[in-house]
């Protein structure tokens, strides 16, 4: 039998560390706990008869303006933003950081990184705010129904109307931010479940290997997991800048745009695809893409942008405190050879 060692490794019987082996009973027993609320909160979310939705806004540029050109800026520059500002950002930060940082702090390139990610994360935020102004769509007001009702009489109308239609009202914004995290946790673990399998299968069964290595973020946490500055980094970056960034950009520009131009499921499964695929890893693309597609849903019946932020928050904290205090459950083995 093999038991956890000081380092949170396997090691023999004699090398048993009753702290760590605590550490890991406590971790797994709250994921599990949160995996199955979260399956409680799927069933709930999703039975039957449906919740009625309260509506995502759509942009109404000023008279004159064509709406396809308002929403391909709202898209484009901030792109433009997020690709060319990180070397500004990278140069500066390794200029100033040992000139500012206390002796003894640890300074690396992974946790320049993180801050230039942040950095450019926070930057593309600030340029989404004025575009999206501009293109009369409001990011973090709440929704409306096609785009011309965007103020809480609007929520309220939605309500009523579902109400009268034999629908449950749309999800109240304040406070099912953390069902909504249980339910899209339980889904990305699901599905990265179903991943490996299909990775096994792609190689035993087909022939074909498929890139099974974690993202790159995952193992420079658990490189660095000990280093105060690099975990303050990490938060900064997926906590806060990962999580604002791509749902005013994902949910709050991109999902409407499509939805006015191709409809409503095409939409959702877009937006999904999309986010799925710019996290780069095969082995994270089905889950990734559920989360996108579910924070689309979950966009839509609340009418409020603050439930993606919040939920997509919940979700990387959860999973940095997984990476952090038990990676032996943030790093499962890999498949079979």
């Amino acid at each position: 039998m093999r038991f956890l060692n000081g380092t949170g490794g396997a090691g023999s019987a004699g090398d048993v560390n009753p702290l760590a082996t605590l550490r890991l009973v406590v971790v797994a027993g709250a994921s599990l706990v949160i995996l199955l609320a979260g399956i409680v909160m799927l069933v709930w979310q999703f039975r039957g008869r449906h919740h009625a939705r309260a509506g995502i806004p759509f942009a109404q540029p000023p008279a004159g303006v064509p709406p396809i050109l308002a929403e391909a800026l709202l898209l484009l520059l901030p792109i433009a933003v997020f690709v060319f500002t990180p070397p500004f950002f990278y140069t500066l930060l390794n200029l100033l950081a040992p000139r500012v940082l206390p002796e003894g702090m640890d300074w690396n390139i992974e946790t320049a990184r993180l801050l230039t990610q942040f950095a450019t994360q926070i930057c593309t935020a600030g340029a989404l705010f004025p575009l999206a102004w501009m293109a009369g769509l409001p990011l973090l007001g709440t929704g409306g129904t096609a785009g011309t009702e965007t103020s809480a009489a609007s929520n309220a109308n939605a309500a009523s109307a579902g109400t009268a239609a034999g629908k449950r009202p749309p999800l109240l914004p304040r406070w099912h931010a953390a069902p909504c995290f249980l339910a899209a946790a339980t889904l990305v673990v699901t599905l990265t479940f179903v991943s490996h399998v299909i990775a096994w299968v792609s190689e035993h069964v087909l022939g074909i290997t498929l890139n099974t290595n974690k993202q790159e973020v995952v193992e420079m946490v658990m490189r660095h997991k000990d280093e105060p500055l690099f975990l303050m980094a990490a938060v900064a970056a997926l906590v806060i800048g990962a999580p604002l960034v791509e749902e005013l950009f994902f949910r709050g520009a991109l999902f409407p745009t499509l939805h006015r131009l191709a409809g409503r499921v095409p939409a959702i499964v877009l937006t999904g695809v999309l986010f799925g695929a710019i996290h780069f890893n095969a082995m994270a693309f089905l889950p990734l893409s559920a989360l996108g597609a579910y924070l689309c849903i979950a966009y839509e019946r609340t009418g409020n942008l603050r439930v993606c932020i919040a939920t997509h928050a919940l979700f990387n904290l959860y999973s940095l405190v997984l990476m952090v205090a038990a990676p032996e459950l943030a790093a499962p083995p890999a498949p079979p050879q």
